[in-house]
């Protein structure tokens, strides 16, 4: 939440080794910003963006984290009230694809072959004696491949 973080000197870290303690002492700390240009908010919620920036006016330097309970308190509640995460809203508007990847029947069918090969891993697992597909048995082989193909697919 802070912009700010205390990271040991390098001179003191170097003293400190020197004298076989490699543990900085709080008095030879130096604070080091972030720097501002980057868009760390590039896929935050405007009001998350506007909470944490609004924990920025009132950071301490000597500190990673934020004094405030109450600005985390606030900032936890407004993850919670946030819409439902929906990543089709990051597709394309228009194309063959984008439809298939936003079709319910698409989704349906993934999550059946996902737990499909579920089921198959332990009937295989149960039921098939040798260690390598291509010394199993026919029908291990076709299903095993079957599924490889479709989620290749």
């Amino acid at each position: 939440l802070c912009t700010k973080v205390a990271m040991p000197s390098t001179a003191a870290i170097a003293s400190d080794a020197k004298n076989g303690d490699m543990i900085p002492h709080r008095a030879d700390t130096t604070v080091l910003p972030i720097k501002e240009d980057v868009d760390i908010d590039a896929f935050a919620v405007p009001s998350q963006v506007q909470a944490k920036q609004n924990s920025l006016k009132d950071a301490s330097p000597d500190t990673v984290f934020c004094d405030s309970t109450q600005e985390l308190s606030t900032l936890i509640h407004s993850h919670f009230k946030d819409e439902a995460y929906d990543v089709t809203k990051y597709y394309k508007k228009t194309g063959v694809f984008q439809a298939i990847a936003k079709s319910r029947y698409f989704e349906a069918i993934s999550m059946a072959l996902v737990i499909t090969s579920s089921l198959w891993m332990a009937v295989d697992i149960d039921y098939n004696p040798s260690s390598f597909l291509h010394e199993a048995s026919t029908l291990f082989q076709v299903v095993g491949h079957t599924i490889c193909f479709l989620f290749t697919a």
